[in-house]
């Protein structure tokens, strides 16, 4: 699997476990998160941050969640352990077939569907790819055989 993947991937739970910190740390600091807002009424205020500091939490941490079996795939990129194998695409993903792209795609794999995400060119139905992905998270690359 190339790196610009991997690194694409992992800076987004990097960028997602900063913004927990500086949240975390401005509302130890200031008590509030937004202390910029021009309303009158400390209420209006006291108010807002009470109901957009849980929602900002909750969103933080429910993306976290998403990217959480890419956490247990670590092991894996750190060893350059990828599993490689042969399947068949069980569903289909043409949107702009001349671009190397994220897809989400069904596929099947031993006998068994798997929903995975794959870098690729256009994927078509029923056709048998090369894979190169993940275990834990089902994010792959569909790579070229070699023949």
């Amino acid at each position: 699997m190339t790196t610009g993947i991997l690194v694409r991937e992992y800076a987004n739970i990097v960028i997602f476990l900063i913004a927990l910190i500086y949240v975390t740390v401005k509302l130890l600091r200031c008590k509030r998160l937004f202390t910029h807002l021009n309303f009158e009424s400390e209420k209006v205020k006291r108010g807002i941050n009470i109901v957009l500091i849980p929602l900002i939490y909750a969103g933080i941490l429910f993306e976290l969640y998403e990217y959480y079996p890419l956490v247990l795939d670590l092991p894996y990129v750190l060893n350059k352990s990828y599993c490689a194998e042969k399947a068949i695409s069980r569903g289909y993903d043409h949107a702009d077939p001349e671009f190397y792209e994220k897809r989400y795609v069904d596929m099947e794999i031993n006998g068994k569907i798997e929903e995975m995400t794959l870098y690729s060119y256009e994927i078509n139905e029923n056709e048998e790819y090369r894979l190169i992905y993940l275990p834990n998270s089902k994010l792959g690359q569909v790579v070229p055989d070699i023949k």
